[in-house]
């Protein structure tokens, strides 16, 4: 089984195209936290963020992707 420590440096080690402001913030939600009577705290990923419209996940992908893109010989991305 792989551990953390070792996932997280395979992850690092795979080549990509910095696009995004990552990694994004947490946030505590703490008036819906308190408007839901919650104990347990409630947080948001702010993927809003990440430095590009929509960011998220999908700039992830496309920074991993256009690597390949480019060994791959392409002169032009068209991502919809």
């Amino acid at each position: 089984m792989i551990r953390e420590k070792e996932l997280r440096q395979r992850i690092i080690e795979i080549p990509r195209i910095k696009l995004g402001l990552f990694p994004t913030p947490l946030e505590n939600w703490t008036r819906l936290q308190a408007h839901l009577k919650r104990q347990g705290l409630i947080f948001s990923k702010r993927e809003d963020l990440s430095g590009l419209a929509l960011g998220g996940n999908k700039v992830r992908q496309l920074e991993y992707l256009l690597v390949d893109a480019i060994d791959r010989g392409a002169g032009v991305n068209v991502h919809g």
